[in-house]
């Protein structure tokens, strides 16, 4: 079975779609203030979810579609959602990853997917579903055979064959019952075509259910300080604390004190141990999100814009959601790898079928192109400047065949292609600057922002050939400064402490030109691909292991993904299994607890671990360590010794090569 389909929408379908998922809502008991929980992979139902919560005047929660359930189960507890949203499964390249409990009786190949959305308000958006009929038994349509009941639809093509592996207990089902925390319902979404979940009666709701028995809802009013949403990001270094939070054009003032969960109508941004959470307000947040689409990106409203990100990371929310759609534009979402779906040449057959104008992606993404197919043998029949490509039926956007040669016309070349969520290196950038024919632009931002604290602004007229390794300048609203340790403001050109409105635990420094330099992080979280990822998280799953007395994990240099876990792990006395044993496991635990996004493969034992005499792990000088970088060993730490077998191991595995011996 070939899973190849093509979701275009128009505003009014969607526009149903998302009232009528928003009544549903609303006759399960969600209201104002309440929160939802999305959990689903990169496919445009997981957006509807979203507006309809929005709709409401609800926060919804998006989780990323990679964590395990532990992870989920975390976020469940510290969100307290009233209803939750899932699909039956999520796909990757080699597997089907199942969220409930289910059955299925596919083997298939899949490729990923791509939805089409253009819209002019938060209310508008739409799709229209089309893809074959469920496995025998599956509920569908019943005067509509062939067709799933929804109301959205996706583009698939592969050639990469996917077994769907039975789950006896899916992630979602799994999560919920070991949470203290219970939604009322779930509301399940069946991938017919890929997997179909079993739903416990009372409990679980089909998506089209719902959405038939519902009628539309209107827009509930909100005041622009109220939260629009939840956002889990990696865990904290602290103890639990809320960050209120003024939210205003550009830039957010953030005040820190302790406090419950905050009041869903309180301006307030907050802190988790594990996980950390952001809760943003919904006025500044979306008229920012709105002009940054000209100003930053250089869109028009004629403009075809693609993010190539996950739902459930602050790019996905701002960039293929919000963004896009607030300003009426046409936006690609695709569901699919830069290289195994089908093959490195995806990136390019998308911007050349599509006409993409502007691409907004992680530098890992542009690594492992450049990785699979250096010379681009698979993209290179495509154009990223010239091409009209086969594009899309006018009938189906709702506009005229003259407006559509128009737009092709105007839409056939790539201009700019935008790289954040980590560094990028300068080879990487200098051969995607190349294969794409296009500036690759640099920006820099977090998750407590929602957008680049710098960049170079298309918009504003900014240089599209900025420093090398620069972040660009600060964007309008943000007063960025450098300071030293002792808080005094640093030189130009001084390395320091990149601060705006809050410590962002950033290093980097000035030029004379007001350009920002990001060059490292000042705090243990690993950047995975993009993703950040606790240390602590981590370390918890390794320290589950009953043969392991302590651990430190560190994130050290890899090639494609700019950093993967590094574990060093002291053995318990007496253990029953051998290092190597230990090691794979540990593989199999972190991967089952964190999920295969942590990327986690490489641990060893180790004779001891730097601690200082208060207990802490001096982690920040076993990283140096493994870069070859000169470590000079705190006074603090209570064994200085266990330097000379730690630097042994990282040289096992090919790091701290030229290290000198730490004194």
């Amino acid at each position: 079975m070939l899973l190849n389909l093509l979701a275009l929408s128009n505003v009014g379908r969607w526009y149903a779609g998302v009232s009528r998922l928003a009544g549903a809502l609303a006759d399960l008991g969600v209201g104002r203030g309440d929160r939802v929980l999305i959990y689903m992979p990169l496919i445009p139902e997981a957006i509807i979810a979203m507006l309809a919560t929005a709709r409401l005047g609800a926060i919804h929660s998006v989780v990323f579609g990679g964590f395990a359930a532990r992870e989920l189960c975390a976020r469940i507890e510290h969100a307290e959602p009233k209803i939750i949203i899932a699909a039956s499964c999520g796909v990757e390249p080699n597997k089907v990853v199942s969220t409930p409990d289910r059955y299925s009786n596919l083997d298939l190949p899949v490729i990923g997917s791509l939805a089409y959305c253009k819209s002019t308000a938060l209310d508008h958006a739409a799709t229209e579903f089309n893809i074959a009929a469920g496995p025998p038994g599956s509920r569908t349509e019943p005067n509509t055979r062939g067709k799933a009941r929804a109301p959205f639809s996706l583009l698939y093509s592969t050639s990469v064959a996917v077994k769907p592996y039975f789950i006896k207990r899916g992630i979602l089902n799994e999560a919920i019952a070991a949470s203290k925390v219970k939604p009322k319902n779930c509301i399940i979404f069946q991938r017919y075509n890929v997997d179909v979940a079993e739903l416990e009666d009372g409990f679980d709701i089909l998506w089209e259910d719902a959405i038939q028995s519902s009628l539309p809802h209107p827009c509930v009013p909100v005041e622009a300080n109220e939260p629009l949403y939840i956002l889990y990001t990696s865990g904290t270094t602290g103890n639990m604390m809320f960050l209120n939070v003024q939210s205003i054009l550009g830039s957010e003032e953030i005040i820190a004190h302790p406090q419950p969960f905050p009041n869903p109508n309180s301006r307030t941004l907050f802190y988790l141990d594990q996980p950390k959470g952001i809760l943003r307000p919904v006025g500044g947040h979306i008229a920012t999100l709105a002009w940054t689409m000209h100003t930053i990106y250089g869109m028009n409203k004629d403009d075809v814009w693609w993010t190539a990100s996950d739902m459930g990371w602050v790019v996905g929310h701002s960039y293929i959601c919000y963004g896009p759609l607030c300003y009426g534009i046409t936006s690609v979402m695709y569901e699919g790898k830069p290289d195994r779906t089908p093959d490195p040449g995806q990136y390019f057959r998308l911007i050349h079928e599509h006409k993409v104008n502007g691409l907004l992606t992680a530098p890992t993404a542009l690594r492992v192109i450049k990785r699979e197919d250096p010379e681009i043998t698979k993209g290179r029949k495509y154009s990223t400047k010239t091409s009209r490509g086969p594009g899309l039926d006018p009938r189906h956007l709702n506009i005229s065949v003259k407006q559509y040669v128009r737009n092709s016309v105007n839409s056939a070349s790539l201009r700019n292609l935008f790289v954040a969520g980590e560094h990028c290196d300068h080879e990487t950038k200098f051969w995607a600057e190349k294969v794409f024919n296009v500036p690759i632009l640099n920006h820099w931002w977090q998750t407590e922002t929602g957008h680049s604290i710098t960049a170079s602004c298309i918009g504003l007229n900014h240089s599209t050939s900025p420093p090398k390794f620069s972040a660009g300048m600060p964007f309008p609203g943000y007063d960025v400064r450098i300071l030293r340790s002792n808080g005094s403001e640093a030189d130009i050109g001084e390395l320091g402490r990149i601060v705006g409105y809050y410590d962002t635990m950033d290093a980097g420094y000035r030029d004379d030109f007001g350009y920002i330099y990001v060059t490292a992080r000042d705090d243990d979280v690993i950047n995975v691909a993009g993703h950040r990822l606790s240390t602590a998280a981590l370390e918890d799953v390794v320290m589950s292991h009953p043969d392991i007395g302590d651990a430190a994990v560190i994130g050290v240099p890899e090639s494609t993904k700019g950093e993967i876990p590094l574990c060093l792990f002291i053995m318990k006395k007496g253990a029953r299994k051998s290092e190597k044993a230990i090691s794979h496991e540990l593989v199999l635990m972190v991967r089952e607890l964190i999920g295969p996004i942590a990327a986690f493969r490489l641990s060893a034992a180790v004779s001891g671990l730097p601690r200082t005499r208060s207990g802490k792990i001096a982690r920040k000088s076993i990283a140096d360590l493994a870069r070859s970088k000169s470590v000079k060993i705190p006074s603090t730490i209570e064994d200085p010794s266990v330097y000379k077998n730690i630097k042994e191991v990282l040289q096992s595995f090919g790091f701290a090569k030229n290290a000198p011996d730490p004194k």
